[in-house]
């Protein structure tokens, strides 16, 4: 055997054993599912934070608003 030809060799013995792997890393979708809830999830407490900001300047005022209604 010359010293190409082993190489090639070697080649398609680590490609037979590392195909069937690859194929079936491509066919699994339990990742993408887990992924998309994830960012999802994200979205979702994007949002609560940005309403807990917008919702609690105008809570400040009300309070602030009764305060000064109440206070003296």
């Amino acid at each position: 055997m010359t010293q190409s030809t082993t190489k090639i060799s070697r080649w398609h013995g680590l490609h037979r054993r590392i195909a069937p792997t690859a194929q079936r890393f491509a066919a699994d979708n339990s990742g993408a599912t887990a992924i998309e809830y994830v960012i999802l999830v994200a979205g979702i407490a994007l949002t609560i934070v940005a309403l807990v900001f917008e919702i609690g300047g105008k809570v400040n005022a009300m309070f602030e608003q009764a305060v000064g209604i109440f206070g003296n």
